[in-house]
Parts: structure tokens; C-alpha cells; sequence
């Protein structure tokens, strides 16, 4: 393109070429040289018409646009926000967006869950999500001991019908888990 042409363009598409260029790579100088563009005549063309270049972005943006200026960080990147009016949202996370709008309702609905039922000020845990029903006995490393229990006989009757649904565990297995695991689950 040469100047007379780039001249006779609209501001829009003006910002558009520019963008274009320096999206391929092209500097503000080069454009400008290679259009046989002034500094200062450029500079007051875009001014005057509300632009501004953001060098993070490498982009010319209407003044008044909230520009997400990126930054790397840990190989993630992120977006600081400059402006306070409307947002560019970058392509690259639009669908990432609509997603989350999307499951909105979800999102709310278990935070409230966890703020009425599950949320104790003065414990700082993490909600255990245990993997599978299926009973866990681990490898016991001492020699069993024989010793007595009084338990109540509504807890007798349970357990002697829990021990039955169970029958491919020993009880010795499944009382020492169930001793194991109350005991971890209270210390």
C-alpha cells in the first residue's frame, strides 16, 4: 500500500492495516517507512481519531478500550486489566468463557452447598472424596492380640451383619480397619 492509498482509508480501516502489519511481525517504524509516513503525521492521524498503541499487545486500541495486556507467568499466561470501560476479550479465551457462564448455575449451587452444610469457621480441612465403596484393608504388620469389648447389642447386631455382607474379609481385618480409620479420623 503507499501513503496516498493509506491516506484515503477510513480511521477503522487505517487501524486495521496497522494491526495487520504488526500482528506479521512489522514494527510502527517500518509500517511508516514503508508507507512513506511520518512519525509525527502518523502519530497525530491516530491521536486525533481516539487510538493509542499498547506496546505489550503490539496493538493500536480506541483509547477508552480496556486492553488485556498479557504476562507470562509460570508458562501461564494471564491478563492484567488497564482501563475501566469496555473489554477486548481476547479470542483465545472466549470459549473458555462461555463455558464457565454456562455452568453458572452449577458453580453457584455448589458453593452455596459448601457455604450452608460443609463450611466451619474454625476448621481449615479438605472435603475427603473418597474413590470407591469397596471396603480397603491394608497390610497389618504386627502379630495379632486377642482382647474383649463390651459394645451394646443394637451395635453388636449391626456389626454382625455388616460382617456377614462382608464375608470375604476376616472380622479380625475388618475390626482393626474400622478401629484405624476412627482413629485417624479423630486424632
Amino acid at each position: 500500500m503507499i501513503k496516498k492509498e493509506f491516506l484515503e482509508l477510513d480511521i477503522d480501516k487505517k487501524i486495521e492495516y496497522l494491526n495487520e502489519k504488526l500482528s506479521e511481525g512489522q514494527t510502527v517504524i517500518r509500517i511508516r517507512e514503508d508507507l512513506g509516513i511520518g512519525e509525527k503525521y502518523l502519530q497525530k492521524i491516530i491521536r486525533e481519531n481516539g487510538y493509542k498503541y499498547f506496546q505489550k499487545e503490539k496493538r493500536y486500541y480506541k483509547e477508552n478500550t480496556n486492553v488485556l495486556q498479557k504476562n507470562i507467568i509460570q508458562g501461564k499466561e494471564i491478563f492484567d486489566s488497564e482501563c475501566k470501560d469496555s473489554t477486548i476479550v481476547l479470542q483465545n479465551y472466549k470459549e473458555d468463557l462461555l463455558e464457565i457462564v454456562q455452568a453458572k448455575k452449577e458453580i453457584f449451587e455448589v458453593i452455596n452447598a459448601f457455604k450452608e452444610n460443609l463450611y466451619c469457621k474454625d476448621t481449615t480441612s479438605v472435603i475427603e472424596v473418597v474413590a470407591s465403596n469397596e471396603i480397603q484393608i491394608k497390610d497389618f504388620n504386627s502379630e495379632a492380640k486377642v482382647t474383649s469389648f463390651r459394645v451394646y447389642g443394637e451395635t453388636l447386631t449391626k456389626w454382625k451383619e455388616f460382617c456377614s455382607k462382608h464375608k470375604k474379609y476376616n472380622n479380625q481385618d475388618l475390626v482393626s480397619m474400622a478401629l484405624e480409620e476412627y482413629m485417624k479420623k479423630y486424632e
